[in-house]
């Protein structure tokens, strides 16, 4: 099936999706070769006339990370709706004296409603951690922490389904 048939299959009303309940997640109901098709171009989750694109993390080296194309020189988060954000190292920082670890008031900002996995990139070298608190934490909320090493936590990023948030550490 194309991408332009599989696109107005969702976006395009149709009388059996006005008949599901409206927190109904329609990639359920998708045939599996348009939500492979989807899952090709880094649309993530289809709901009535809403597309999610992930952005796709292209590589990392020490102190930087480009993601769809454009180099950034600092830590980054990427939200559900997939916008980057510059990570605010500060709040762990103020706890621990250092953004190596994760601490509760982060992990607080990091995490979103309705998000079932963080991925973490622990840094060129794997050295962040997440603090107790924010583990326990995650683990209230029912989101599912992956935490690699950058490099490694980027082919997790690119092959994710459902709702993922991230957060990437360029340095260490």
């Amino acid at each position: 099936m194309s991408l332009a048939l599989a696109f107005w299959y969702i976006v395009v009303p149709h009388r059996s999706f006005d008949q599901l309940n409206e927190r109904t997640a329609y990639n359920d109901e998708l045939p599996e070769t348009i939500r492979d098709s989807f899952r090709v171009f880094g649309i993530t989750s289809a709901k009535r006339g809403k597309l999610r694109m992930r952005p796709r993390i292209d590589r990392t080296e020490f102190g930087s990370i480009t993601i769809d194309g454009d180099e950034l020189i600092h830590d980054v988060i990427i939200r559900l709706n997939g916008k980057v954000k510059k990570r605010k190292k500060k709040l762990s920082k103020a706890t621990y004296g250092t953004s190596h670890v994760i601490s509760l008031d982060e992990a607080k900002q990091v995490y979103q409603e309705g998000a079932d996995q963080l991925i973490i990139g622990a840094g060129q070298y794997g050295n962040v951690v997440l603090s107790d608190e924010a583990q326990t934490y995650f683990k209230l909320k029912r989101c599912r922490v992956k935490l690699l090493p950058t490099p490694d936590a980027i082919d997790v990023w690119n092959k994710a389904d459902g709702a993922v948030i991230g957060l990437f550490h360029v340095t260490c």
